[in-house]
């Protein structure tokens, strides 16, 4: 039996094929004028962003390891000015969290630790010289987890990288190391409102292929890049390689996936790489950065003010002396 299609007679199609091909034309002009990609939904994703922009949160994450080392003895400073405990926030630490608060001026700092309250080092004591207001502190109680993927995992940075992934996939915002300080905040801000998630590249344009674990930010919950992050450490864990999860797997899902994250330039680039290519940063150029990773913490717990004034690091140098005197902080130098 032959059969005729509609679309060879176009002049007899019975009423009832009218009325439905009209019926798909109207549902197809809604769904692409109110659902993803029309422009209604685009107004409300750009009231969401300035909604979630207003409440955004920085992340840090200060874990030490369980049982007789959360207790450690005092150390001595390497530069011989005061005995410090690895448990409290340094003087360098303190900055970072000063320059969230005076160049991007987060509605939240979530600090994610297992440190106890009870500990005496929380809320900030160590910091109290340059910053008084703690209002926006919030200290998230989180446990180590010990292992995953079947794996013992062996680092506490590990642990940490975990710990900043989840952070930005269960609330959103952006999670930063402690060596890490923000410059320009309203650059950052419009950063994060145009990518779904925004990172950092260690050595761009030089065959190192990994992304930086100290700079991740994902304005939305649930965001597609940390997720599949995590679910890397979920399945192929491998604790003896130091970046293949924090920095090799996130760099080729990037790649696999480009829509779903972008990179930063310049922010997280290893001091050899800075060194080449200090013409990017000279004349006050990096106050056109979002952040600065300056990879400055060698010793965790036992740098003070006095320590920094006497370091000659010129380029971290001006950079927390100008953003330090934006709240009438100033930081005297006096290099041995």
């Amino acid at each position: 039996m032959h059969v005729l299609y509609a679309w060879q007679q176009p002049s007899k199609l019975p009423r009832r094929n009218l009325l439905t091909i009209i019926s798909t034309f109207l549902i197809l002009y809604v769904v692409t004028r109110f659902l993803p990609g029309g422009r209604s939904v685009r107004t409300l994703n750009t009231a969401n962003k300035t909604a979630l922009l207003e409440n955004l949160i920085a992340h840090y994450v200060r874990l030490i390891p369980e049982g007789p080392a959360v207790s450690r003895p005092p150390v001595q400073s390497p530069f011989n000015f005061r005995n410090h405990t690895l448990n409290e926030l340094n003087f360098l630490d303190c900055m970072s969290i000063l320059s969230v608060q005076v160049n991007l001026r987060p509605a939240s700092i979530y600090i994610h630790t297992n440190i106890p309250r009870s500990s005496g080092h929380w809320p900030n004591t160590s910091c109290n010289r340059w910053i008084t207001d703690w209002s926006n502190l919030h200290l998230i109680p989180i446990n180590l987890k010990h292992t995953t993927a079947g794996q013992k995992i062996k680092d506490i940075q590990h642990e940490a990288d975990i710990a900043k992934l989840e952070a930005v996939y269960k609330y959103g915002g952006l999670a930063l190391d402690f060596d890490v300080y923000i410059l320009n905040g309203e650059l950052l801000r419009h950063k994060l409102a145009t990518t779904p998630c925004l990172s950092c590249h260690e050595d761009p344009g030089e065959g190192n292929d990994k992304i930086n674990a100290g700079f991740l930010g994902c304005l939305e919950p649930h965001a597609e890049f940390p997720g599949r992050v995590l679910d890397v450490y979920k399945k192929d864990f491998r604790p003896n390689e130091w970046v293949y999860n924090s920095g090799e797997q996130p760099f080729w899902i990037m790649v696999e996936h480009p829509h779903i994250v972008t990179l930063d330039d310049n922010v997280c680039v290893e001091p050899e790489w800075l060194n080449r290519h200090m013409e990017l940063y000279e004349n006050n150029k990096w106050q056109n950065m979002t952040a600065y990773h300056s990879y400055f913490h060698m010793f965790p717990g036992a740098f003070n003010q006095e320590d920094f004034e006497r370091t000659q690091i010129i380029l971290l140098s001006d950079m927390i002396r100008w953003f330090a005197a934006k709240v009438g902080i100033h930081i005297p130098i006096n290099y041995a």
